[in-house]
């Protein structure tokens, strides 16, 4: 039987809709993330998975697939839910070896001590999830990406979620999408993202607009360009265009159970 389970629901790719009109998202990126962080700090916390417990996770994920692009090839399918259990207490990434790759149990206790100041939160994530060796993603890119991983922690607590919404306010750049997005399950969403010279790539967090919940991520192309593959035999570039969505990833749901292969 499934224990303490917080479900989110979403249509799958399959049952989008056309979009109608865009609606407009009034207010600045501090504005709109403060109202997201007051509601949801308002949320009573869930309770505490337990070691032996397993957190269920429902996601669609999309991208452009391949390339180059066989004209034999046939349509791509439309994207499917997939279903991942993870132990919530998992000794594997407890260890002090595990790099990046931190148990669930110890990513709550990590959002559970955060600070309340955005910028004291934002040193202590990119501490957390550093940029790897050769990396040159700029301290925005870097945000982005850390609080992307956070964000997805099960059953994250609300004061933690809130303290990540200002933090993700503090980014450098950070802006929001001045009218909501569709997502990759079809659900209306706020696009945060950051904005800075010579950018090609923006990652944008997607929040529900009215529970103010995580939904999801996207990659989205801001500006034209041509991606190499060095050293990969007689592949040709790969043009990408503004306003192409890279890679998208939709929450669809999530809980705590008591065995992998329960559901919530």
């Amino acid at each position: 039987m499934a224990s303490a389970p917080s479900v989110m629901t979403g249509r799958s790719g399959a049952e989008r809709t056309s979009p109608a009109a865009p609606r407009a998202v009034p207010g600045s990126v501090q504005e709109v993330l403060e109202q997201a962080a007051s509601t949801v700090e308002r949320v009573d916390p869930p309770p505490t998975p337990h070691a032996g417990q397993w957190i269920y996770e429902k996601k669609l994920s999309a991208s452009p697939g391949g390339w180059p692009k066989s004209a034999a090839a046939p349509p791509e399918a439309e994207p499917e839910p997939q279903e991942h259990w993870a132990r919530y207490a998992d000794p594997r990434f407890e260890n002090g070896k595990e790099g990046d790759d931190r148990s669930m149990r110890e990513r709550l206790r990590f959002l559970d001590e955060l600070p309340d100041n955005p910028a004291a939160v934002l040193k202590k994530v990119r501490a957390y999830y550093p940029s790897g060796k050769g990396d040159h993603e700029s301290e925005g890119e870097h945000d982005m990406r850390a609080l992307s991983v956070l964000l997805e922690s099960q059953p994250i607590p609300p004061q933690a979620l809130a303290k990540l919404y200002r933090a993700l306010a503090a980014v450098p750049g950070a802006e929001v999408t001045d009218h909501l997005v569709r997502d990759l399950a079809g659900r209306d969403a706020l696009a945060v993202g950051h904005d800075e010279k010579g950018q090609k790539v923006r990652r944008e967090i997607l929040i529900d607009p009215h529970t103010y919940q995580y939904l999801g991520d996207r990659w989205i192309i801001v500006k034209d360009y041509k991606e190499s593959f060095p050293g990969v035999g007689d592949t040709p570039d790969r043009p990408w265009k503004a306003g192409d969505l890279m890679f998208q990833n939709a929450l669809l749901a999530t809980g705590v159970v008591d065995h992998e292969g329960d559901r919530p």
